[in-house]
C-alpha cells in the first residue's frame, strides 16, 4: 500500500517483475542496462530498452512522483514511511538486534515465497537468501533465549525452524535438549520420530550418527538437564568496544566499485579479530552479499578453503552458463561439484593445472561468481599462510570485476618476525593503503561492558582489578572470569553484583593468558585431556567416529567427555564434529605433551582411516615425523612437495623435500628401496629448482652428481637428468656446453625416452641455438619440438615451441613470419583456456606493431594486454614498461612517467627487479633531454642487474649509454658503449637495434673525423634500416647528421625527409591527445630544423658544434651549419624584454642544430655588446630558463 492506496499489477506482467527487482533494491539506483538483461536477457538489445521505457512510464502512472526516482541511466524505488510493503517489513524484522526482536511476530512471519508467478533468473536467490535469512534469524534467537533460560521461547523457535528447514540437525540436537531440560520427555520422543518419518520420506535422508547418538544419550539420563545457571558463561556475546572499526569496514564496503578492495586485520592472539569478523559477514549477509569464509590450516590452500565452502549446485549452473568451457573445465578440476570429489586429494585437483593456470582458475572463479552479487572473501590467521597464498592475494587485490568483490586478511604481530611472510604482508600493505585495522585492547568502559554482558552486574572494584590484571585482553579477560568461575574466587554482593574473593595480583606467580589458560586445563579429567590433545594435534574438527576410533571409548561417554568442555568454552562444536575453543587452548594442551607422548598420540592419528577425516598427505606426512615413523612419512612427503609445486608453493616444496631427505637418513629401508626414494627426492628438488634456483648454484650441482652417481648409462631417468643437467648449463650461460650435452643426448637416444622428454630436448636445442645465433639450426629443433608436443598432445608445450618460433623471426626482423606465428599461439590459448602465454603472445604483437612503426596499433594493443592482465589480476610491470616506452615516443612524457612509477611499485610489491623499469626511466630522462638524470637511473640499473643476468637490460643500458655519451660530446664512452652493446645483441641474436647501434657510431666517428669509419658504419646502419624498430631517436636523424659532417647533403636531405614522413604519418594515426605531442617532442624539433636547414633559400651560419671541445682551435668537423635569424626583426635593441626573448630563441635554434654559441655569435647577432648578453643570460637563468652556450657543461 502506498498511503491509503493499494497498488494492484496483473500477476507475471513486466511492471510486476521490475516492481519486485526495485524493492529488493529498495533505496538503490539500480543501472537500466543492467536491468534490461534481467528482465528480458533474450530480446535484442533495442526491442529490451524500449520495452523497459514502456514499463517505467506505466509504474510513473501508478507511482506518486516521490517514490520513482530517474535519471537517463538509472532507477531507483523509494517508499515513504507511511508506505506498507511486507518485503520491507520482513527487512526491518530481520535488521532489528536479537535480543530486540518481537518472538511472536517472527513465529508468525511466513515463509518468504518471493513472487511465486516470477520465473525470472534473479528470482531463485532472492527467494532463497530470503528464506536463508529467516532461517539463520530463527536460530539466532532460539540460541539468544536458551542462553538467558527461556526455554518455551526457545522451543517455539525452534520448531519452526525445523518446519522450515528440516535438514538442520543442529536445530533438531538443541531442540531434544530444550524438551529434556522442559522435563517433556515424550514430547521429545514423539517430536524426534516424527522428524525422522519427514526427513525419510521427504529427502530418503536418515538422521547423522552425531545426532541419534545425542539423542540416544539424553532420553536414557534418569533426571532432565538442569536448566542454565546464573553461573553459566554464555556461549556468544554481542560486539563490544569495536564498533569504530566495525563501521570503517562497513563504509568500505558501501563504497566498494568493481575494483576490487583488500583490508588488512592486525590483532594478537585473542584479541577478538574472529568475532568482529563473524559480525561483518552478517552485515554482508544483511546486505545481500554472499560470504566465502576459511582459517588458515597449514596443509592446505585458504583460497581453495573459502570457495570450496562457498560453491553450491546453484552456483556450478551459473558457472557453466557464463564461463568458457575451458576455464569451467578448469574449476571443475580444482572444485569437484561433488562433496565426495571436493575432498579427494590434491594431488589429482591440481595434476592438469600449472601454476600459472591455478592462479588465473581461481581469478575467473571470482570473476563467475561476482558477476551478479557482491562477494566478500574473508581469510583469517593468514600469518599462517602459506607464500603461494598471499602472493595470490596480491593478484587478487588488483582485480576488477562486475560486482564489489572485497578481500578481508586478518593476521598477528606475530608474522613479523618471519622475514618472507611479513614481507609479502608489507606488499599486501601497499595495495591496502588507508585500510589498514590495527586491534588494540579494550578499554575499561568496554571491558565492563562485556564482563556485564558476560555474567550481569560487577562491583567497581573487581571491574578494576580485572582490566588492570588482563590488560583489556578480551580473551584473557574471559579466560580469567571462568577460571575465576570455575575456582570458586567469584562471589555475589548481597545486591546481586559479583566480586572478586580475594586479589588477583596476590597469586604467586601472577598468571598471564597462557598460564590462565594451563590453570583451566589443569582441572580437564583425563579422558577431557586426551580428547582435546588429539583436537589440538589434528588441527581440524574430529567427528564421535573419529574419536572412538582413536580411544576405543563408547560414544555416549566421548559425547558426554566434549560437551563438558563445551560448557566450559574449551571446546566447541560444529558440523563436522568437536574442535578446540581457540588457538591458545590448543598450544597450550599440545606444551604439556612430553616426547614419547606427543609420539603415542601423533600415532594414533596417522592410523586414523581416510573414512574419518578430510585426507591430507601433508597433514599425515606431519603425524609421520612426529610419530618418527620415517617409512610411513617418505611417500606422504612426496605427495605434499608435489602439491605444493603444482600450486606454486615453492618454498614449501623445498622444506618438504628436506623433511622427506631428513627422514629418508633415518629410516631403515633396504639399499634398493632408499636409493629409489633417493633418487625420486632429489629429481623432485631440481623440478623445484627450475622455478625456484636455489641461492647457491653449487647445491644443484651436488644434486645432479650424486643422480649421475645412481643412475644407469641409459634409459628414461638418464635422460631426466641429462634434461636438468642442460639446463643448469643454461642457467651458468655455458651455452657450447649445453648444446654439446643436446647433441650428445639426441645421438644416444634410446626407445625408452618419452615423448615429453623428447620435446624438451629439442625446445632445450632451439633455446641454445638462439643464443648461440645458430638461426636455422634453432628454427629446426624448435619445429621438431612442436610437431612431437602436437603428437603427443601436450598443448602447453606445443605452445611453448610455437611461442619461441615466433621470437626467433621476431628477434631476427621476419615480422611478418613472427605475427603469423603469434596468431597461432593465441588462437590455441583461447581454445584452450591458457592465460600467460596468450597475453604474452599479445604483448608481442604489439612489440611487433612497434617495430613496424605502427605507433596507435601498438599503443591499443598494450593497454588491451594491461587491461586482460588486470582482468586476470596479473598485471606485468614488463607491459607497463612496453606501454611507457611508446608514451616516451609520442611525447606523452607525464603519462610514461606515471606508467613507470606503477611498474616500480608492482616490482616492489612482489619482491622483482626494476632494472628494465630504471632503464625506461634513463630513457624518459634522454628524451626531455635530462641527461645527469638518465646516468642516475641507469647507475641504479646496472647495480640491479649487477650480476648481468638480465642480458636485454645489459643491452639496453649500453645502447643508452652510448646516446648519453652521444649527445654530451664524450665519445670514447659512446664508442666503447656501442661495442658492448653490439656485442650483446649480437648473442641474443636481436637485429632490430643494429641501424641504431650503427647509426650512433657513424655519427661518433664523424664527429672525430674518422671520415673512412663513419663511411662504413653509415652504409652498415643504411642496410640494417629495414629490420629496424621505432625507438627514442630514429637513426635517420642520426645518419643524416653523419652524412652532413662527410659533405654529402642530398644523402642528409633524403635521410632526413624520410625520417619527417614516417613521424608525420604516424602522428596522424593517433589519437587527437598524443599526435598534439609527437613533433613536440625534442627529437622531433631537432629533425624538423634539419628537414627546414635543407629546404632554406638563405645562406647557412657556420657556428661551434655542442659536442665541440673548449680551449683549442676547432677542426672543420667540429663545427655545424644551421639557418640562425632573430625572430623578431624589428630594432628592438634597447627593449630589454624583446632583447631576452630574442637571445632565448637564438640559443634554442642553435640547440636544435646541434650547436652552441658564444658570447660573442649571441652579441654579434643581437648587436649589443657581450657584457648585454652575460647580464641576459643570467636574468634567463634566473627565470628556469634553458640556456646553455659555448663553453657551459651540460
Amino acid at each position: 500500500m502506498l498511503g491509503a492506496t493499494t497498488l494492484a499489477l496483473p500477476p507475471r506482467s513486466r511492471a510486476h517483475a521490475l516492481l519486485a527487482y526495485l524493492l529488493l533494491h529498495h533505496g538503490r539506483a539500480v543501472d537500466r542496462s543492467y536491468l534490461v538483461g534481467q528482465l528480458d536477457p533474450d530480446l535484442p538489445d533495442l526491442v529490451a530498452r524500449r520495452r523497459l521505457s514502456d514499463t517505467i512510464y506505466l509504474l510513473r502512472r501508478l507511482l506518486p512522483a516521490a517514490r520513482l526516482q530517474t535519471t537517463p541511466t538509472t532507477l531507483a524505488l523509494t517508499l515513504a514511511p507511511q508506505d506498507d510493503c511486507d518485503l520491507l517489513a520482513f527487512e526491518h524484522l530481520l535488521r532489528q538486534p536479537v535480543d530486540q526482536v518481537e518472538r511472536s511476530l517472527l513465529l508468525a512471519c511466513p515463509e518468504p515465497i518471493f513472487c511465486p508467478e516470477l520465473d525470472h533468473e534473479w528470482v531463485l536467490p532472492a527467494r532463497e537468501t530470503l528464506h536463508l535469512r529467516l532461517l539463520n534469524r530463527l536460530e539466532q534467537c532460539a540460541s539468544v533465549d536458551l542462553q538467558a533460560g527461556q526455554l518455551t521461547s526457545a522451543r517455539d523457535l525452534l520448531l519452526r525452524l525445523l518446519q522450515l528447514d528440516p535438514l538442520r540437525e543442529v536445530a533438531e540436537v538443541s531442540l531434544l535438549h530444550v524438551f529434556e531440560a522442559l522435563g517433556s520427555r515424550s514430547e521429545a520422543i514423539r517430536q524426534y520420530e516424527q522428524w525422522c518419518q519427514h526427513l525419510q520420506r521427504e529427502f530418503g535422508f536418515t538422521p547423522r550418527p552425531e545426532t541419534e547418538q545425542a539423542y540416544r544419550y539424553l532420553i536414557r539420563q534418569t533426571t532432565p538437564a538442569l536448566r542454565p545457571t546464573p553461573t553459566t558463561l554464555p556461549t556468544t556475546l554481542p560486539l563490544v568496544g569495536r564498533d569504530d572499526e566495525r563501521r570503517h569496514i562497513l563504509n568500505w564496503m558501501d563504497q566498494a566499485s568493481s575494483h576490487a578492495t583488500l583490508i588488512l586485520l592486525e590483532g594478537m592472539a585473542g584479541i577478538g579479530k574472529s568475532y568482529l569478523l563473524d559480525y561483518v559477514a552478517g552485515d554482508a549477509h544483511w546486505r545481500n552479499w554472499q560470504v566465502a569464509r576459511a582459517t588458515t590450516d597449514p596443509t592446505r590452500s585458504t583460497l581453495e578453503q573459502a570457495l570450496a565452502s562457498l560453491l553450491t549446485p546453484l552456483h556450478y549452473e551459473h558457472l557453466a552458463a557464463i564461463l568458457p568451457a575451458a576455464w569451467y573445465h578448469h574449476v571443475i578440476a580444482l572444485f569437484p561439484p561433488d562433496d565426495a570429489c571436493r575432498l579427494a586429494s590434491q594431488s589429482t585437483r591440481h595434476a592438469e593445472l600449472s601454476a600459472e593456470s591455478y592462479y588465473a582458475t581461481i581469478v575467473r572463479l571470482l570473476e563467475g561468481l561476482t558477476s551478479h552479487t557482491p562477494l566478500l572473501l574473508i581469510l583469517d590467521g593468514m600469518h599462517e599462510a602459506s607464500e603461494a597464498d598471499l602472493a595470490l592475494l596480491s593478484r587478487l587485490a588488483t582485480m576488477q570485476t562486475r560486482c564489489p568483490l572485497m578481500l578481508i586478511v586478518s593476521y598477528r604481530p606475530s608474522a613479523r618476525e618471519e622475514g618472507g611472510r611479513w614481507a609479502a604482508l608489507q606488499r599486501l600493505g601497499t595495495l591496502a593503503t588507508g585500510r589498514c585495522l590495527e586491534l588494540a585492547s579494550l578499554n575499561g568502559a568496554a571491558c565492563r561492558m562485556l564482563l556485564e554482558e558476560t555474567l550481569g552486574p560487577w562491583t567497581d572494584a573487581a571491574v578494576e582489578q580485572i582490566v588492570s590484571f588482563t590488560g583489556g585482553h578480551p580473551l584473557f579477560l574471559r579466560e580469567v572470569v571462568t577460571w575465576l568461575l570455575e575456582d570458586g574466587l567469584l562471589r555475589r554482593e548481597r545486591d546481586g553484583r559479583w566480586m572478586l574473593d580475594g586479589g588477583l595480583f596476590e597469586l604467586e606467580p601472577v598468571p598471564d593468558l597462557a598460564h590462565t589458560v594451563g590453570l583451566r586445563l589443569d582441572s580437564l579429567t583425563e579422558r577431557e585431556l586426551t580428547l582435546l590433545t588429539l583436537m589440538a594435534l589434528q588441527h581440524e574438527p574430529l567427528s564421535v567416529e573419529a574419536l572412538v576410533q582413536l580411544t576405543d571409548w563408547s560414544a555416549p561417554s566421548i559425547i558426554e567427555q566434549a560437551q563438558r568442555m563445551v560448557q566450559r568454552h574449551i571446546v566447541r562444536q560444529c558440523p563436522s564434529g568437536y574442535t578446540y575453543a581457540h588457538a591458545l587452548i590448543a598450544q597450550a594442551a599440545r606444551e604439556r605433551l612430553d616426547a614419547t607422548s606427543r609420539r603415542t598420540y601423533h600415532d594414533r592419528l596417522l592410523a586414523l582411516p581416510d573414512k574419518h577425516i578430510r585426507p591430507s598427505p601433508l597433514r599425515r606426512a606431519l603425524h609421520a615425523l612426529a610419530a618418527e615413523s620415517w617409512e610411513a612419512a617418505l611417500p606422504l612427503l612426496i605427495t605434499a612437495s608435489k602439491e605444493a609445486r603444482r600450486r606454486g608453493d615453492y618454498r614449501v616444496a623445498l622444506r618438504l623435500i628436506k623433511h622427506a631427505l631428513d627422514a629418508l637418513a633415518q629410516s631403515n629401508l633396504t639399499s634398493a628401496l632408499h636409493t629409489e626414494y633417493h633418487i625420486e627426492l632429489l629429481f623432485e628438488q631440481l623440478q623445484v629448482w627450475n622455478w625456484h634456483p636455489p641461492e647457491q648454484a653449487e647445491e644443484q650441482a651436488a644434486v645432479i652428481a650424486t643422480l649421475n652417481g645412481y643412475l644407469p648409462a641409459r634409459g628414461p631417468f638418464r635422460l631426466q637428468l641429462t634434461l636438468a643437467e642442460i639446463e643448469y648449463l643454461l642457467t651458468l650461460g655455458a651455452n657450447q656446453a649445453a648444446l654439446t650435452k643436446i647433441r650428445t643426448a639426441l645421438d644416444q637416444l634410446s626407445n625408452d625416452a618419452t615423448p615429453e622428454q623428447l620435446v624438451r630436448l629439442h625446445f632445450q636445442y632451439g633455446k641454445v641455438a638462439q643464443r648461440l645465433e645458430m638461426l636455422h639450426e634453432g628454427i629446426a629443433h624448435l619445429k621438431i619440438a612442436r610437431d612431437l608436443a602436437a603428437a603427443c598432445g601436450s598443448i602447453e608445450d606445443e605452445v611453448a615451441a610455437l611461442g619461441n618460433l615466433a621470437v626467433y623471426h621476431h628477434f631476427a626482423g621476419d615480422f611478418g613470419t613472427a605475427r603469423v606465428g603469434y596468431n597461432q599461439v593465441k588462437a590455441f590459448c583461447d581454445t584452450h583456456g591458457l592465460v600467460m602465454p596468450g597475453l604474452v603472445a599479445s604483448a608481442n604483437l604489439a612489440a611487433l606493431d612497434q617495430a613496424e612503426g605502427k605507433l596507435a596499433e601498438a599503443i591499443c594493443g598494450y593497454e588491451q594486454v594491461i587491461a586482460s592482465c588486470a582482468r586476470n589480476a596479473a598485471v606485468d610491470p614488463p607491459d607497463l614498461e612496453n606501454l611507457a616506452e611508446l608514451m616516451i615516443l609520442v611525447g606523452a612524457f607525464d603519462r610514461a612517467k606515471s606508467l613507470l612509477s606503477q611498474a616500480i611499485a608492482l616490482w616492489h610489491e612482489r619482491g622483482g627487479n626494476a632494472a628494465l623499469t630504471h632503464c625506461r626511466q634513463a630513457m624518459l630522462a634522454l628524451a626531455t633531454q635530462e641527461f645527469a638524470c638518465a646516468r642516475d637511473h641507469l647507475a641504479i640499473a646496472r647495480a640491479s642487474n649487477r650480476t648481468g643476468d638480465d642480458r636485454r637490460v645489459a643491452g639496453e643500458i649500453e645502447l643508452w649509454q652510448a646516446l648519453i655519451g652521444l649527445e654530451v660530446g664524450d665519445f670514447a664512452l659512446a664508442e666503447a658503449s656501442v661495442a658492448h652493446a653490439e656485442r650483446i645483441y649480437r648473442h641474443m641474436g636481436v637485429r632490430f637495434y643494429q641501424a641504431l647501434i650503427t647509426a650512433i657510431a657513424a655519427l661518433a666517428a664523424a664527429r672525430q673525423g674518422h671520415f673512412a669509419q663513419a663511411h662504413a658504419h653509415l652504409a652498415a646502419s643504411t642496410a640494417a634500416l629495414e629490420a629496424r624498430v621505432q625507438t627514442l631517436v630514429d637513426p635517420r636523424y642520426y645518419l643524416g647528421l653523419t652524412a652532413e659532417l662527410l659533405g654529402e647533403t642530398g644523402e642528409a636531405a633524403r635521410f632526413y625527409q624520410t625520417a619527417w614522413e614516417q613521424l608525420c604519418t604516424q602522428a596522424a594515426t593517433l589519437p587527437p591527445d598524443l599526435a598534439a605531442g609527437m613533433p613536440t617532442t625534442p627529437f622531433a624539433k631537432r629533425l624538423a630544423r634539419a628537414v627546414a636547414r635543407q629546404q632554406a633559400q638563405t645562406a647557412l651560419m657556420t657556428l661551434p658544434g655542442k659536442y665541440a671541445p673548449t680551449g683549442r682551435p676547432l677542426h672543420p668537423w667540429e663545427e655545424v651549419r644551421l639557418v640562425w635569424s632573430l625572430p623578431d626583426t624589428t630594432d628592438e635593441r634597447h627593449n630589454r624584454t624583446v632583447r631576452q626573448r630574442n637571445l632565448h630563441d637564438l640559443l634554442i635554434q642553435a640547440s636544435e642544430q646541434e650547436a652552441a654559441p658564444t658570447l660573442a655569435d649571441l652579441a654579434r647577432m643581437l648587436q649589443v655588446s657581450t657584457a648585454t648578453v652575460s647580464r641576459d643570460l643570467l636574468e634567463l637563468r634566473r627565470r628556469g630558463a634553458s640556456v646553455a652556450t659555448r663553453g657551459v657543461r651540460r
